[in-house]
């Protein structure tokens, strides 16, 4: 290998970092032959390494550590990730095989995992090529996945070690929020009626703790985390991707819910029918259902003020605002 011919796309690593991550991982006869930065990550760089016998591996690097209750959901993802992968044993054939995971930071100062490469396309980048038929079809597939996935019981709510962990669903749900409330305070972002929520929330723990059991939920499961192959078999699902926000609660707090149920994004319309009669049927949302999903759409509008501020995104700030004053009025009534 000439390493003149290999340019890196990213200066948060160098190539000599990656040759000695790639001879740990795959040992010294691995010849690299091209290195590919594959964007979209927003938290993980992200690498295709491509060996003379045209082995490819995936290499994560997370960023440096920062600690703090402002990136509570921010640090140590990837050895939250190591932790729970064994929960997902049910779509464990859908989920790349980990080659090598490295905390060590003797090669470089950031957690890595070196993995399997998938074949596939994210389903978000080649949806508007398929039928409305072939989609559905992988709707149907997506609500059977999800179903597996909430089907796996745990003993403690929250994040997976070395995150939080609490024995009550209020407990997890309020720390949430707590922190949440930190990060704003830190980046100096007001996040519309939270306050308010969080104290109308307090006031009826015992409906979130009608939750008993904790359920695996993926925390960032949707289109862009599914590969397709689209063969003359038809397009299937052949990727399951990023579990490093899985964390363990109510299936009906799960990011995929919130977008089905709340968002309902123009990519899904229609095909809701597929979705919920493979997963199982829509939740039994009964008073204190309400009452629940309506926490967490505030839950999850709150983190998304945050995110769209440090990105400037209007769109998302307007739409989170929009819920947050959606979820108070219906709390409020409670």
């Amino acid at each position: 290998m000439d390493r003149n011919e290999i340019q890196l796309e990213s200066s948060s690593v160098s190539l000599e970092q990656v040759l000695a991550i790639s001879q740990r991982a795959l040992g010294p006869d691995g010849e690299i032959t091209s290195i590919h930065q594959i964007p979209g990550g927003t938290v993980n760089t992200i690498f295709r390494l491509t060996y003379a016998d045209e082995r490819q591996v995936i290499l994560r690097l997370a960023p440096p550590a920062r600690n703090g209750p402002w990136n509570w959901n921010e640090t140590y993802l990837m050895r939250r990730e190591h932790a729970i992968q064994p929960f997902f044993a049910p779509v464990a054939h859908l989920m790349p095989a980990c080659l090598l995971i490295d905390f060590t930071h003797q090669l470089i100062d950031r957690d890595y995992m070196v993995q399997q490469y998938l074949p596939g396309e994210r389903w978000d980048t080649i949806i508007d090529n398929l039928s409305s038929a072939q989609n559905d079809l992988l709707w149907e597939e997506f609500g059977r996945l999800l179903n597996q996935i909430h089907n796996v019981e745990g003993s403690t709510f929250g994040l997976p070690y070395p995150g939080f962990q609490f024995p009550s669903w209020s407990q997890t749900v309020l720390k949430r929020f707590e922190y949440t409330r930190q990060l704003a305070a830190h980046a100096q972002v007001n996040i519309p009626h939270l306050e308010e929520i969080l104290n109308i929330v307090r006031l009826h723990t015992d409906v979130l703790d009608e939750i008993r059991i904790p359920k695996l939920l993926h925390g960032d499961l949707w289109l862009f985390n599914l590969l397709v192959v689209h063969d003359t078999a038809g397009p299937r699902i052949t990727g399951l991707l990023d579990a490093e926000l899985a964390w363990w609660g109510d299936p009906v707090a799960d990011w995929t819910m919130f977008l089905l149920l709340h968002v309902k994004p123009p990519e899904s319309i229609g095909h809701e029918t597929s979705f919920w009669q493979a997963y199982g049927g829509e939740p039994d949302l009964n008073v204190g259902g309400q009452f629940r999903l309506n926490t967490y759409m505030a839950m999850h509008a709150s983190s998304a003020v945050l995110w769209a501020n440090r990105h400037a995104d209007e769109h998302t700030l307007k739409h989170a605002s929009q819920t947050l004053a959606e979820a108070a009025s219906h709390l409020a009534a409670y």
